[in-house]
């Protein structure tokens, strides 16, 4: 379903679609490659969440569509339950303009 949030900000300038439940469905191959990647990355970084884990799942995919003067203004986030977040842009760095993705590591 769709739902629109306001994150502290006007509630029209973040949409979010929740598709949990289609991503397998729908886009077995996006599902197939997230999976792979996370595997990846946590090797790459030697995280060790996923190590000894022969099948994942998502616990949330969600698609925002964070339109202008929206965005995440809580300085701590998270993703509670979740071993690995990830955050994929899926716009051309040059079809907007402004923007800071930031996490809390000391690189963030």
């Amino acid at each position: 379903g769709e739902a629109s949030r306001s994150n502290g900000l006007d509630a029209a300038t973040w949409k979010t679609v929740y598709f949990n439940h289609l991503l397998a469905e729908r886009l077995p191959w996006l599902r197939s490659r997230l999976h792979a990647t996370a595997r990846e990355v946590d090797s790459q970084q030697r995280w060790g969440v996923l190590d000894g884990r022969r099948q994942l799942s998502f616990r949330c995919a969600e698609y925002h569509q964070v339109l202008p003067a929206g965005g995440l203004p809580i300085k701590e986030h998270y993703d509670a339950g979740s071993l690995i977040t990830l955050d994929l842009m899926l716009s051309e760095t040059g079809d907007f303009a402004g923007g800071v993705f930031a996490t809390l590591e000391a690189d963030g």
